[in-house]
């Protein structure tokens, strides 16, 4: 719905709507101003422009809305404003601004950032015709006079007549009501004002906390009012009209002051406010000496049990030494036997340790053949379930990561056997392709360990990914059970998945390793690895690192020298460890 149109001193057309926004219809383009702009409100009933070119909009809810072509600035009730509904508006001679609302008429001297100079209210004690102002009820004569259409007739304002009122407004109380209820007001306070009949010095109970304030001004202008209660309000009330001024639930307290101050209709303020002073008395469970008894009785009750605890564990200490004394000559003996049983324990594992590092390779044959490799091994015990493989024939170049199944000693004996059949089923049954090599490997280790199909108690096995680098052609070649493989190409990561089974006997069929290959190009980086570094616990909340993660990872390594990368690899994963 349209509401006004109004046309600048631009040639510029200005559309006002309702709730679609205001339009300006420029240059043969329409440009739209909403909310989102500064607008105060997407309704606009109004429009009229200053002899500097400033435009005022008048809206539905949010006041006059001033706009200086950048920027846009609201006057609204909290200014002093009767209504935000804006009928009309209108610019004098005088550049003053009139803002008609749905509750009277308002004359407003603003400064060059629209700061209100002056405000001057108008209601029917004025002479107008109702407060309801019609939509573009003002008219500016050539005379300058203005005339103003309302809801109940048309009223002529000469400025001639419009006299200014300097004398400051005084307020008084006229009345205190207790839950909206005329009282006696000697029952409450130590005396009444014989003139005001309000009562002096007034002491309420907890529960006497609601209060009503009625006060007014002794004036026949009009008059806006402005309260605060001190003590419980942060700041002053808006300007309004209204006499009345409602607390309910006042808290206990023994410095409210309850401040009023009028403005009249030229803005001449009250020189003294009106206050009146009260205490609200707390109840008896909030006062210092219940809180004094409570103190006492609790620090009373709390000596008493401590002296009582204090003979109990007395006695239970001594009980207890005694059977301490016994206990200790037996743990002494104990702890003889399970220390000598710990040491050899130890022994052996470092045995198995020393074994395990004996099998796998050689970091200067790695070197040798890969100048561009890291190698990141942390096993969790002495000993791992984890193991890396390398081996070369030709120009082939095959490298596995595996991971065996169980964790310390047990996965250790495993990676010793995986080890030697990878290097029995290259070196001696001279397979070559990675599938084939763990189709092979498979087998054996079902042989080896003596496995069945069904069985429960023997599922012995690895996941593992088996690459073979053909430096000839530049491919790689490689099959994966359970784990995949990462490649890294111009920036982006690539997973190669591998097959959803172990090596070794699982509870589904044993079907072939898959056989796939990769054309890599110079600055390739590929990436092999067990579940280990994904599935560390850590962090603020002890969970695992995960794939996502470990990706965000490589990718932002991968570009740096294989060096740097072991080392930020190894940052980031003793800062995600940490205590876990």
């Amino acid at each position: 719905d349209i509401f006004t149109l109004y046309e600048d001193k631009t040639g510029a057309i200005w559309v006002g709507t309702y709730q679609g926004g205001l339009l300006r219809f420029k240059d043969g383009k329409f440009e739209v101003f909403r909310k989102e702009n500064g607008l105060g409100d997407n309704s606009v009933w109004s429009v009229t422009q200053d002899a500097k070119g400033n435009l005022y909009f008048g809206t539905n809810e949010n006041g006059v809305s001033c706009y200086d072509g950048k920027n846009f600035r609201s006057i609204t009730m909290a200014e002093g404003l009767s209504s935000n509904l804006i009928y009309a508006l209108a610019v004098d001679d005088k550049e003053r601004l009139w803002v008609g609302t749905d509750k009277g008429l308002h004359k407003i001297s603003l400064g060059n950032n629209f700061e209100i100079l002056g405000m001057k209210s108008y209601g029917e004690d004025d002479g107008l015709k109702g407060v309801e102002i019609s939509q573009h009820g003002l008219f500016y004569d050539s005379r300058g006079e203005l005339w103003i259409a309302t809801s109940n007739g048309l009223t002529r304002y000469n400025a001639y007549f419009d006299y200014v009122n300097s004398n400051p407004p005084r307020v008084i109380l006229t009345d205190i009501k207790l839950y909206y209820q005329n009282v006696d007001w000697k029952k409450y306070a130590d005396s009444i004002d014989p003139v005001t009949k309000l009562p002096l010095n007034l002491s309420l109970s907890y529960k006497d906390n609601h209060l009503t304030f009625d006060f007014r001004a002794l004036t026949t202008d009009n008059v806006q009012y402005q309260f605060i209660l001190e003590g419980l309000d942060d700041k002053w009330s808006p300007l309004s009209n209204n006499t009345e001024a409602v607390y309910t639930n006042i808290p206990p307290g023994e410095n409210y002051r309850f401040r009023v101050k009028a403005i009249n209709s030229d803005g001449y303020e009250s020189k003294e406010e009106l206050v009146f002073a009260f205490t609200v008395r707390p109840p008896y469970y909030q006062t210092w000496w219940f809180y004094t008894i409570c103190t006492v009785g609790v620090l009373g009750s709390v000596f008493s049990f401590i002296r009582y605890r204090t003979a109990q564990l007395q006695r239970e200490k001594k009980i207890l030494e005694e059977k301490v004394e016994e206990r200790t000559v037996e743990l002494k003996s104990a702890n003889s036997q399970l220390s000598l049983a710990f040491t050899e324990i130890k022994d052996s594992i470092n045995y198995a340790k020393r074994i395990q590092e004996a099998i796998l390779p050689l970091e200067v044959d790695i070197k040798k053949e890969l100048p561009e490799h890291f190698i990141f091994f942390k096993p969790r015990d002495v000993v791992s379930g984890d193991f890396y493989w390398f081996n070369q024939k030709g120009d082939k170049v095959y490298i596995a990561a595996c991971d065996c199944t169980g964790h310390g000693v047990p996965g250790a004996f495993m990676s010793i056997i995986g080890n030697s059949l990878l290097n029995e089923i290259i070196n001696e049954n001279h397979v070559t392709e990675p599938a084939h090599i763990m189709n092979m490997l498979r087998q054996k280790l079902i042989t080896s360990l003596k496995q069945q199909k069904g069985e429960q108690e023997s599922k012995d096995g690895m996941d593992m990914v088996l690459c073979c680098i053909d430096k000839g052609s530049g491919k790689i070649s490689f099959a994966a059970a359970n784990n995949p493989l990462y490649l890294v190409s111009s920036g982006t990561l690539t997973e190669y998945k591998g097959d959803k089974q172990p090596v070794g006997i699982s509870g589904t069929e044993l079907k072939p390793f898959t056989h796939q290959e990769i054309t890599v190009r110079p600055g390739d980086v590929f990436y092999m690895f067990t579940d280990g570094f994904p599935d560390q616990f850590g962090g603020a909340q002890g969970k695992k690192f995960l794939y996502k993660r470990f990706k965000e990872v490589l990718l932002s390594i991968h570009a740096k020298p294989m060096d740097v990368q072991h080392a930020e690899l190894e940052k980031a994963f003793h800062q995600w460890k940490a205590e876990h």
